[in-house]
């Protein structure tokens, strides 16, 4: 089986003045199948498996992903879980989160 080195997906995480920002690549993930598992110091990001086309057949590549996919994020700040904005647009998912000083709860969210 074919392993892929880098962790996928791939994402970038971003500090700005008052935020986090995590963005990352999931091309034809429906809003609705992805979950986000937020505390003070820790984003998880859980996606299903990709429509498999199970072809009989000799592979001589695989590479596109065909199992869930979960990403956890130890975050280097300490963000508010109640504060969390994300949007998903052509294939990209971008988490806007707001860092704090004070320690919140934990925060589930399934996309609408």
């Amino acid at each position: 089986m074919y392993e892929i080195s880098t962790p996928f997906p791939l994402m970038d995480i971003v500090k700005t003045d008052d935020y986090l920002v995590i963005i990352m690549d999931v091309p034809g993930i429906r809003p609705n199948d992805i979950i986000l598992r937020l505390t003070p110091r820790n984003l998880k990001i859980e996606l299903p498996a990709s429509d498999q086309v199970n072809l009989q057949g000799h592979y001589y590549k695989l590479e596109r992903q065909h199992q869930n996919i979960t990403r956890e994020i130890d975050l280097p700040e300490q963000i508010d879980p109640e504060s969390i904005r994300y949007t998903l647009s052509r294939g990209v998912l971008t988490v806007k989160l707001k860092i704090t000083k004070e320690v919140s709860s934990v925060r589930t969210i399934q996309l609408l």
